[in-house]
């Protein structure tokens, strides 16, 4: 009984270590393959949801240069994107506030809500072979998924966006 009980929590503490971040980029492609993933997705996202009117919580650390450049693009073309950072504490937040009020006090109030936000995740891997990629972006409880195929020194897609509902 003790031998099964122990057995048991390893395999939990094992199972839970594998689900921390299930989220992010998982290939090891090079940086030219990745700017091409990033341009392709940032076209499809502002196809399907007005930049302007559209803030993208972004649910997933972006610490690679794929999450970097792909934050910076979202910016860069008009979308409104919230980067998961640690939590600050209450302190820091109020001295943060009284800093800026003090600095603009006639021209300090909260930012205008987009009329859109939208929950974001996303997962680059390599599939298979050696020279194909697949990009899946989570939107709320949808998801978008393609896959690349590298030839040279850039990525061209393999096919269409899939969308799941």
């Amino acid at each position: 009984m003790r031998k099964f009980l122990v057995s048991g929590v390893l395999a939990a503490l094992g199972l839970a270590g594998c689900a921390t971040e299930p989220f992010g980029n998982y290939s090891n492609a090079p940086a030219s393959y990745e700017k091409g993933i990033v341009a392709d997705m940032v076209t499809k996202l502002s196809t399907d949801y007005p930049p302007a009117r559209t803030r993208l919580n972004l649910e997933q650390a972006t610490p690679d240069l794929l999450g970097v450049t792909l934050v910076a693009s979202l910016r860069a073309k008009g979308f409104a994107v919230a980067e998961l950072n640690k939590p600050e504490s209450a302190e820091e937040g109020n001295a943060r506030d009284a800093l800026r009020r003090a600095a603009h006090p006639f021209f300090f109030r909260a930012p205008a809500p987009a009329q859109t936000t939208v929950d974001m995740r996303y997962v680059v891997d390599q599939v298979g072979i050696d020279n194909l990629y697949r990009v899946t972006i989570w939107l709320g409880d949808k998801s978008l998924s393609r896959a690349y195929l590298a030839q040279g020194d850039s990525v061209t897609p393999a096919g269409m966006w899939v969308r799941k509902e």
